[in-house]
């Protein structure tokens, strides 16, 4: 049969693709670029215009007249860096077998998904029965004839893990046995606990354990100009979500916390280190930081007092109401 759709439109215009949450990390953009087609198989790269002349890749399979079918579409080989476990997400269209006459029997409404571990590329070396299957594939919507002349996409997506993944790499490879299909994309990607500050303490990229039940507790080191107080901790989940925050550092004398980072004052920056003031200042800051973190000891006025000497120094605060 000839192609499956002439433009990936669906209702007409064009979807643009949603831009991935910051805590997944893409292992394959070009994957259109990179499949193998192996020897014999029915699916073809076709590659359409949008209305903005954009060019649309897809592979399509949709050989349903004959029984039997084994075609395969392999991908190249792909690092998995970092990753213990991988998520692939599938967009495609998928025919419904009874909208199409004579092919009751032969016409099936499912692929399947596969993959294998490598530590180096296979070229183009492809031996099925060294692949694992991940899941039967198959569509929440199927489109028929009518939707091809009203010009309607029905696209799925579907998303599988595979892990724990232990190599260097792998492979993913699309088996059909029979169906009308045309996969329009695959991305690949794995989830990670991202950058961030917290209490005035940083925590690196961190990979979540392939056990989802499991937290990775992670220690964090203080921003610049500040100093432990309790030891800061976050925990990474299975999802890329920090979780549980424990801890904090305090900035260190003569800085103040504005805007999750420790900044000198103007007035204790040039004070030597141990002089009465100094230490002034350090309690000072120390008590501020105190009553940010517990309000409900805030006193309702603030009223100071400042004697200096070479010697001495002291500072008062009014009796909370």
């Amino acid at each position: 049969m000839g192609p499956i759709f002439n433009t990936a439109k669906k209702g007409g215009k064009f979807k643009k693709a949603p831009k991935r949450p910051p805590h997944q990390t893409l292992m394959f953009p070009l994957l259109w670029m990179c499949m193998l087609q192996l020897h014999r198989s029915q699916w073809d790269a076709i590659t359409e215009m949008d209305e903005h002349n954009r060019p649309i890749h897809t592979y399509q399979v949709c050989n349903v007249m004959e029984p039997n079918q084994n075609n395969w579409l392999r991908t190249n080989w792909i690092s998995r860096d970092a990753a213990q476990k991988i998520y692939v997400e599938m967009k495609f269209t998928l025919r419904d077998c009874n909208s199409i006459p004579w092919v009751l029997g032969t016409c099936k409404e499912t692929f399947n998904l596969y993959y294998v571990e490598s530590d180096e590329s296979h070229g183009i070396k492809f031996k099925p029965s060294q692949y694992t299957k991940i899941d039967t594939i198959a569509a929440d919507e199927s489109f028929t004839q009518m939707d091809l002349g009203d010009r309607i996409l029905k696209l799925n997506t579907e998303i599988r893990e595979v892990g724990p993944i232990e190599r260097k790499g792998f492979y993913l490879a699309f088996q059909d046995i029979g169906a009308c299909i045309a996969l329009v994309s695959v991305r690949v990607f794995y989830k990670k606990c991202p950058f961030t500050v917290r209490n005035l303490a940083m925590f690196p990229d961190t990979i979540p354990r392939v056990d989802s039940s499991s937290l990775v507790e992670v220690r964090g080191s203080c921003v610049k100009s500040a100093e432990e107080r309790d030891t800061p901790k976050l925990y990474c989940g299975a999802d890329g979500d920090w979780l549980v925050p424990l801890g904090r550092c305090i900035c260190s004398t003569g800085y103040e916390e504005i805007e999750g980072s420790c900044q000198g004052t103007s007035m204790t920056s040039l004070l030597p280190t141990g002089s009465p003031l100094h230490n002034l200042h350090r309690r000072k800051t120390e008590e501020k930081q105190h009553l940010q973190s517990n309000p409900k000891v805030q006193p309702n006025a603030q009223h100071v007092n400042v004697v200096s000497s070479a010697a001495s120094g002291a500072i008062d605060w009014r009796v909370p109401s």
